[in-house]
């Protein structure tokens, strides 16, 4: 069981964060293997970048079982600009393939009636697919109640002090992510997911955070020793 402070302050962020952001959901797509693509384009790319490049893959391959003959080289030129092409390239390639010899069609709409543990083995199977990918999936156009947790959510609840790590990563661990998941009421995973996605973005950047214009700053551990201190001690306050 959490300890009530805490699950009081999760639920306080989820109701400020959702009266700012609205759960924009961030142009993710509602087919299965449509938003699988998308995010595979997104993985350490800016939002302009992977949107371009995801719209200009569909155009070329509008019928997303061509994308399981084409060839990784042709699928990496149109995706290059996002970076780690050939990697994407192959995993975009492999979902298509993989739901071709599943589901005898060129979309995973067959997830739905999976569980969501065989639905997130099922996803890891794919290169490139962790985790996160697996559950941003499964979050998404499956429906499920998971908490993916991407660099954004991951600073900003390592800030919020919902989690202790020693040292500075930028990036969660499996467990770490599970542990993190276990914390959120499975009512507002979803709509605290995306919304702290959009405070990432917008105020609590990776560098210098936005904490004096922040709409947690009030209740944020990290965004009240930040108002506090001085730029020699950044250390500190990140």
């Amino acid at each position: 069981m959490n300890d009530p402070s805490t699950d009081r302050m999760i639920r306080r962020v989820f109701r400020i964060l959702r009266r700012r952001y609205k759960d924009f959901a961030h142009f993710n797509k509602n087919d299965v293997l449509g938003n699988l693509i998308f995010v595979i384009c997104s993985v350490r790319a800016t939002e302009p970048v992977y949107r371009r490049v995801y719209d200009k893959l569909r155009a070329r391959y509008p019928d997303a079982g061509a994308l399981g003959a084409a060839s990784v080289a042709s699928i990496a030129a149109l995706i290059k600009d996002s970076g780690r092409q050939r990697q994407k390239a192959t995993a975009i390639r492999t979902a298509v393939r993989l739901a071709l010899s599943t589901f005898g069609r060129a979309d995973l709409e067959g997830l739905h009636g999976y569980t969501d543990a065989d639905c997130q083995q099922f996803l890891m199977r794919i290169p490139w697919v962790g985790l996160k990918v697996a559950r941003c999936i499964m979050m998404i156009p499956l429906n499920r109640s998971v908490f993916p947790v991407d660099t954004h959510v991951w600073r900003v609840c390592l800030r919020l002090g919902w989690i202790k790590q020693n040292g500075v990563k930028a990036f969660c661990s499996n467990a770490e992510m599970e542990e993190l998941q276990a914390l959120i009421p499975k009512n507002i995973r979803k709509s605290l997911h995306v919304n702290m996605i959009s405070l990432g973005r917008e105020f609590c950047h990776s560098g210098r955070p936005l904490c004096d214009k922040c709409p947690l700053r009030a209740i944020c551990r990290t965004g009240a020793v930040r108002t506090t201190c001085s730029d020699n001690r950044m250390r500190d306050c990140r």
